[in-house]
């Protein structure tokens, strides 16, 4: 795959603090020259091209952290109790890559990583990393709705990145009605889940999922 969505700029510093007393604008020192979209793209020919956005965030909350995520560059960086730190470094990804902070907790950090320099073809390969710093263990994972029938890839969860506003140790993810009424007229739902569909319409509202990790 043909990726040309990156490009060089003059070296800035894209995130600020604001004070709620004066309005007064603080840069963090956290600087950037290259921007990496949150889009990959394929040209097809010389005048068309397939694009797709990615689910992806550069700001991540846990309870009163926060974890800047972004794109551009090899660190992810904290911000708790006023001080702005390193909280890991990623490896230095190629043009192909994307690798990201998908949710952080106290005890776990999960990473999305995707794999984008598939030549030819448009595709990726997408996997999350979870890194357990209570035990020092990195491994795969993914999460899975235990209301959907086993092996129904309906049941893959995937957290809402642009909810911020969550207690500590948590994350949401959103289904809409939609899929929800098809998911239960196809039989697919079972337990809490298939109680809260069982008399919605297809224009209600979204079911949000409240997930919290333990520690």
């Amino acid at each position: 795959m043909k990726n040309d969505t990156d490009e060089y700029v003059e070296p800035y510093a894209p995130y600020y603090l604001v004070s709620k007393q004066t309005g007064e604008f603080t840069p963090l020192p956290l600087t950037v020259s290259r921007i990496k979209h949150t889009w990959i793209r394929q040209q097809t020919s010389e005048t068309h091209y397939r694009q797709m956005g990615l689910p992806f965030t550069p700001l991540i909350r846990n309870g009163e952290e926060l974890f800047i995520s972004d794109l551009a560059c090899d660190t992810i960086h904290a911000f708790s109790g006023g001080k702005f730190l390193p909280l890991m470094v990623i490896r230095g990804a190629d043009d192909g890559d994307r690798v990201w902070l998908l949710n952080k907790t106290t005890r776990y950090s999960f990473l999305s990583v995707m794999d984008v320099g598939k030549e030819e073809e448009f595709k990726y390969d997408y996997k999350i990393i979870g890194i357990d710093h209570k035990t020092g263990e990195i491994f795969r994972t993914n999460f899975w709705n235990a209301d959907f029938a086993e092996g129904d890839a309906q049941g893959y969860v995937w957290f809402n990145p642009v909810a911020k506003n969550l207690p500590a140790e948590s994350a949401v993810t959103a289904y809409p009605a939609l899929s929800l009424v098809d998911w239960r007229d196809a039989g697919k739902l079972r337990g809490r889940l298939a109680e809260v569909v069982a008399g919605m319409k297809e224009d209600d509202n979204p079911v949000l999922m409240f997930v919290k990790f333990s520690l």
